[in-house]
Order: structure tokens, then C-alpha cells, then sequence
């Protein structure tokens, strides 16, 4: 079918086919087909005689370039770009692609202005070509820089015209969102704010406002910065500066003008949330703040003898089979011969306990040290030693030991070192970083306690007591005194809480607060400028949710859901208790059942057993019953197993094997191995009963009686009565 002279050239310069490429349009067509039947190389060598006959062929120019790219050959791609640009400096599909094709090569800085050309100018004209750079430079960016990727990710989902893609890229974000490895005041919504009305040079703001709205960050910032240092004390413009240096992933410069924006605020608790800001994004532009994981990879003759040479040292402890089923594959010394991990150690500072309980004190636990991953390439080639640790000095100490343990197997001339960078402050806050590593075993229950103690000393004996450079070198427990810290300070406990978030329920930023002499958070209300869904994180956790209709308490309970704050969702949880209809659509048991996961990790086990009861008188018949009251069953039992001592447990198993396990067969290796675990005797083995003495067993009808009941119960069944027998 032959295509219209007068629709719009398929080069994409937006000009006519009749007064663009029509004179090559046989060609075209038959190099599309070569492409569309993935002929490359044919197709590459078409396109070298097209742009023979034709060097300036603006779809030939294209097309090659986007074939050197898929090839990897960026140099020759770029050139063909650049000709392209050359011959027509405004074709939208040819800026766009020198932007993406030289980010590919040089890195997000160095590719910037390219970028920022491609956004400002032609985003409009092809917006899914722009979108799909958007999303290239979001996916890069990474965690690393989460402010920056969230803005891309944004940027992209307004541009794309493709619907399929459009949902695929709010569904990163809505991932994104939901990253506990960013800290939470870094996620969700930031808005630029808008200027006094009594503000000069409005119509350099609103050009910024615009620059940043298509894109163009640096150049957002670097016009709101101006701006600022005009007028010094307008917290609204380092506020915009710093936002926008976020998204540009510049860290550093966004935390300085953080800073500025906190010190001139009206509003104090404006104020600790861009201070809150500024030091989290300081931490991200520091090493010596955020620390480093490495990463030593040693080369090794036999993975088995490497697994049997660590698994009976006393300081490394091997992960079970199924911990390791998940993990990813990871490069081995042949990049295309990834590595599979096959074994994981984990390096402890100190002796495992045989066991634990609630009483053992924190500093009796151990911690780890280091992270050790046994490789073996999927070909069987190659097998390595991935070593994680904290510090250089750490891994040294750790390759020293692993001479002496495996020095035939691992060859230490050959290791190769490279590094991470995770977000949380480690050189700050290192052993709030740290879980204690409990024995096999451990039930929930005390697994809680302990890691909730374990978190109450770091907080007292590193957080309280370490000098913090936001507070003038001082810790937070000799910054209380000082008036001209407030704001600091108060950011710090955000800084801690997001620390924290996820692993302690119990933490408390108004009682922190208090206790450094500050005023607890002040309520947010909503308006018609402020709904839930421009509320920031930290916005978000000083929301009244109690107050809220069901509409708006229905917002909150999705993005809590998604924000992951431990606080945060026990309140909208505990909320939707109290609102039938939430109950009805979020699935009542759903709703007590994430409320005794967190009572039980804040270690508040009779709250987690009140919820339990809630849960069982929820309305429930036939089969379904059944199983719902063995499901809360269960979870009692795992509630109740953190004090074996609990004079309910025992009955309760009892009743569980008895009366469960006679309808619901499936349970009784559950309260089997429960028992086992807490070394509780009864129907589920032939042990004596600690309570009587007595060793029993299961009857005909399944119910477990002591031995002399089981004896008559025997016998009855041997012997039958018949009238005219004694």
C-alpha cells in the first residue's frame, strides 16, 4: 500500500514524507522489514548503502544509530547523531537520542546538558521517546539517589502516550514507594512551593517553576538559587533550590540549600522537616557519614572444601538450605558465567548461645561481621568467595582468619575488590544498623524481645552518646541544652526514626522529644491546598487519622500499605478496627492479623493476644470456621511461645492436638514441632507428662490420656462384655 506523500515523515523531524525522506522510501520500507524480522546485520549493511548514496538521510542517520546502540558501538552511534544534528539541529528523535546514547556511555553528570536540551525542547514533540529516557535515567539513578528517581519516574508517567507503558512506570513508582532501604522521609510526594505574592523577579520563578516541570533540574536549581541569594532570608527559595538539586541527583548542594531554607523557616515543624531533609541527604553525599559495604571476591579450587572447612568453626554459622533458594546469581570471575550462591556463612563477633530467652542480656548476643557467599558458576567452571564486610580493615581481618582456615582452597593472589554504597549511616549509627543473630530456633516471641532490647541499648549507648556533626559536634544528649539546636535536634530523631523504620514498632518520636526537652510533633489538618495525596511522609505521620472521614482514612490506609512505617500502619490499622466498613473491605482478618505482626515485633505480646480474640469472634461458619479458628489458634500459640512459661501454652497445644487435630489433621505436625521446639511433653509424643508423671498416648478417638487411663482404655477395647460375664 503506498503511504501518503503528505503524513508526517517517518524519520520522526516532524516534517512532510514528500519534502523529507521520499526519495528513499523504497529503501526504507525494505530495511524496516529486515528490522522487523530482527535481520541486523543485513539491515546494517542496507543502511551503509543507503547513507552511501544518500549521507544525510535523516532515517538512515536514526536507524543506524539506534542499531549501533543496540550493538554497543555508542562511539559510532554518537557520530551518527551528531551528523544527524549537524544536517537538522532541531529533529526532536535525534536530540533525545544523543541524550540517551551519551548518558549510556558517560554517566548521568556528564550527559546532563544533552538531557536537559531533550526534556526542554522536543519532550512535547515525542513524548514516548522522551518518557523511555526518563525511565533509563530513573532506573540508573536507582536507590542511590531515590528523590531523583522518583521525580524521572514521574516525569515519565506524564509523558508517556502508551498506556501499557504508562501503568508499567507508575508501578515502579508505587515500588519505589515501598523501598524500606530509602528512608521514608525521602519517599513519597515534594511539591516545589509556590511564592509570596509579594515576591520580586516573579517572572524568573515561574521560569523556574517551568524548567523544573519539564525536566530540567540544574537548571531549575541553579535559577531558584540565584533567586535565593537575592533575597537571603526566603525560606521558599532554598527550599525549591534544595528539592530541585535532590532531583537532579546532587546531593551535596541539595542539602545546603536544605539547610538554609530550615534556618530562616517560620514554622518549626517546617523547619525540623527540611532539616530532616538536608541531614539524610548530607549522610547520602558523605562516605565518611553513609559508609561502605565491600565487597572481596577470593577465587576457589572447590566450593565443597571451602563449605566443610568453614561449617564447624565455631564463629561461622551457616544459613539454612531454603534461606538461600531466593538469592540472585552474581558475578564470578567470568562475567558471563554468573555465580550461584550455594552456601552462605555469616561471621559472628562472638560465640552463638546454644540457646536464649527473654532474660538474656543484649551484649551477651552476637553480631555479624561479615557476610560470606560460596559461589559456583552455572557451568561448573568456576567457583569464588564473595566477602561482605563494613571496612577494609574488617575484610583484611577476615581474609587473615580464612588463610589459616582454607588457605589451599582460596587463592589470595588473585582477589578483586570492589564496593556499595548503601544509604543508612553506618560509620554514624553502626550498631543500630545491626540485628543480634539469635540461635536456631528462637521463637518469634523472644526473637522480638531481644531485638527490641537489643535496638533500646544502641539508642541509649550509640545514638544518644555520639557527636553529631548537624549538632555542632555535640550528641543529642548535650544538644538538648542548647536553645539554637531545637530544630537540629528534632531532625535527628527523624533521622533515627528512619533508621529504625520497620524494625522498631516501639520507637517513639514524641517521647524522644519530650525527653530532649522538645514539644512533641504538632497535628496536621487537611484543607483544599493540603489533601492527603500532596502530604509528604513526615506530613503524613503527624496526621490525625482518628479524626479523619473514611474517604480520606481510605487514602491513608493505601499509602500506608505502601510506606512500609511500621508507627504508622499500627495506627491506620488499629483505626480501620474501629470502621466496620474497612473491616468488610480490607478483610478483617487480614487487618488483625498485620496488627499482631507488629504488636509482637514492638514486643507488646498481650496487645498481640487481644487482637487475637477480636479476631476470633469475627463472624465465620461452616469449613471456613474451622480453619480460622486453627489458623488464630496457631498464632496464639506463636504469641504464647515467647514465655514457655505461660501457664496457657501447654493447655492450649493440648486442646490444639486433641480437638483441631481431629477435624484438621494437617495441625497436629504444627503443635508437634512447636512443642518440640520449647520442649513441652504431651499427646504428641510417648514422653512423660511434666504435669502428672505419667507417659500417655492417643486413644481410639484420638484423645490423649496418662498411662493408666490408656491402659484401661486398651483393654476395654480387647475385651468385649457379654451378658453372663463377671
Amino acid at each position: 500500500m503506498a503511504r501518503d506523500v503528505y503524513e508526517p515523515c517517518v524519520c520522526g523531524s516532524g516534517r512532510k514524507l514528500k519534502f523529507c525522506c521520499y526519495r528513499a522510501i523504497s529503501d526504507i520500507e525494505r530495511i524496516e522489514r529486515l528490522l522487523d524480522n530482527r535481520q541486523n546485520r543485513l539491515a546494517l549493511q542496507a543502511l551503509d548503502e543507503l547513507l552511501r548514496r544518500q549521507p544525510d538521510n535523516r532515517w538512515a542517520l536514526i536507524e543506524r544509530a539506534e542499531l549501533y546502540g543496540e550493538l554497543g558501538r555508542l562511539d559510532d552511534a554518537l557520530a551518527d547523531v551528531e551528523r544527524l544534528l549537524t544536517v537538522d539541529e532541531s529533529h526532536p528523535s535525534g536530540a533525545i537520542l544523543l541524550a540517551k546514547l551519551r548518558f549510556e556511555r558517560d554517566g548521568y553528570w556528564k550527559a546532563r546538558g544533552a538531557i536537559q536540551r531533550a526534556f526542554q525542547k522536543f519532550s512535547r514533540k515525542e513524548p514516548d521517546f522522551a518518557a523511555s529516557l526518563a525511565v533509563q535515567i530513573a532506573m540508573k539513578l536507582g536507590l542511590t539517589h531515590a528523590m531523583a528517581s522518583r521525580r524521572y519516574l514521574a516525569l515519565a508517567t506524564e509523558l508517556w502516550e502508551d498506556e501499557e507503558l504508562q501503568r508499567e512506570t507508575f508501578l515502579l513508582l508505587v515500588r519505589l514507594e515501598g523501598e524500606t532501604a530509602v528512608p521514608y522521609p525521602l519517599r513519597g510526594p515534594r511539591e516545589l512551593l509556590p511564592p509570596p505574592d509579594d515576591t520580586e523577579a516573579q517572572g524568573e520563578f515561574r521560569t523556574a517553576m517551568k524548567l523544573a516541570q519539564v525536566g530540567c533540574f540544574d537548571a531549575a536549581a541553579t535559577l531558584f538559587r540565584k533567586l535565593a541569594e537575592q533575597s537571603p532570608e526566603d525560606p521558599r527559595l532554598w527550599y525549591n533550590a534544595g528539592i530541585c538539586h535532590a532531583w537532579d541527583a546532587n546531593p551535596k548542594r541539595a542539602g545546603e540549600a536544605l539547610h538554609r531554607a530550615a534556618q530562616y523557616a517560620e514554622d518549626f515543624e517546617d523547619a525540623v522537616e527540611w532539616e530532616t531533609l538536608a541531614q539524610l541527604l548530607d549522610i547520602a553525599s558523605d562516605e565518611h557519614l553513609r559508609g561502605r559495604s565491600r565487597l572481596r571476591f577470593v577465587p576457589c579450587h572447590s566450593a565443597s572444601r571451602l563449605i566443610s572447612a568453614l561449617q564447624d568453626r565455631p564463629l561461622w554459622m551457616k544459613s539454612n538450605d531454603e534461606e538461600i533458594e531466593g538469592l540472585p546469581k552474581l558475578p564470578t570471575e567470568s562475567e558471563d558465567d554468573p555465580g550461584k550462591p550455594v552456601a552462605v556463612f555469616t561471621r559472628l563477633d562472638k560465640p552463638l548461645p546454644e540457646s536464649v530467652d527473654e532474660s538474656t542480656p543484649p551484649e551477651k548476643l552476637p553480631r555479624t561481621v561479615a557476610t560470606a557467599m560460596v559461589l559456583s558458576s552455572e557451568s561448573g567452571a568456576a567457583s569464588s568467595l564473595l566477602l561482605i564486610t563494613d571496612s577494609d580493615e574488617l575484610a583484611d581481618e577476615v581474609c587473615d582468619e580464612l588463610r589459616e582456615i582454607a588457605a589451599d582452597v582460596l587463592d589470595f593472589d588473585e582477589v578483586r575488590d570492589t564496593e556499595t554504597s548503601p544509604f543508612a549511616p553506618i560509620s554514624l549509627f553502626p550498631t543500630l544498623q545491626d540485628r543480634p543473630v539469635l540461635p536456631p530456633g528462637t521463637s518469634r516471641a523472644v526473637a522480638a524481645t531481644l531485638s527490641c532490647r537489643w535496638t533500646e541499648r544502641a539508642i541509649e549507648h550509640d545514638w544518644m552518646t555520639t557527636p553529631q556533626p548537624w549538632l555542632e559536634g555535640l550528641s543529642p544528649d548535650q544538644a538538648r541544652q542548647r536553645e539554637d539546636l531545637r530544630v537540629s535536634l528534632a531532625a535527628a530523631v527523624n533521622v533515627l526514626d528512619s533508621v529504625l523504620i520497620g524494625s522498631y514498632l516501639a520507637f517513639d518520636v514524641p517521647e524522644m522529644r519530650r525527653r530532649l526537652g522538645l514539644q512533641p510533633p504538632a497535628p496536621i489538618s487537611l484543607d483544599e491546598h493540603r489533601t492527603i495525596q500532596n502530604l509528604t511522609s513526615l506530613q503524613l505521620m503527624r496526621l490525625e487519622v482518628e479524626n479523619l472521614s473514611d474517604d480520606d482514612f481510605r487514602k491513608v490506609l493505601r499509602r500506608a500499605l505502601f510506606l512500609h512505617h511500621s508507627r504508622l500502619s499500627y495506627r491506620a490499622f488499629r483505626e480501620a478496627t474501629k470502621r466496620n466498613v474497612f473491616l468488610e473491605e480490607y478483610d478483617a482478618q487480614r487487618v488483625y492479623k498485620e496488627l499482631v505482626s507488629l504488636c509482637v515485633r514492638a514486643d507488646k505480646r498481650e496487645e498481640a493476644l487481644e487482637w487475637i480474640e477480636r479476631a476470633r469472634q469475627t463472624p465465620e461458619t461452616g469449613p471456613e470456621g474451622i480453619l480460622k479458628d486453627a489458623v488464630w489458634e496457631l498464632e496464639e500459640v506463636l504469641v504464647r511461645m515467647g514465655a514457655p512459661d505461660d501457664p496457657e501454652l501447654r493447655p492450649l497445644l493440648v486442646r490444639m492436638w486433641q480437638e483441631r487435630g481431629a477435624k484438621l489433621p494437617e495441625v497436629r505436625p504444627l503443635v508437634q514441632g512447636m512443642a518440640h521446639q520449647i520442649g513441652l511433653h504431651g499427646p504428641w509424643d510417648a514422653s512423660v507428662d511434666e504435669t502428672t508423671g505419667q507417659v500417655g498416648h492417643e486413644t481410639s478417638s484420638g484423645l490423649w490420656v496418662p498411662s493408666e487411663a490408656a491402659e484401661a482404655d486398651d483393654a476395654s477395647e480387647k475385651k468385649l462384655w457379654v451378658p453372663g460375664e463377671d
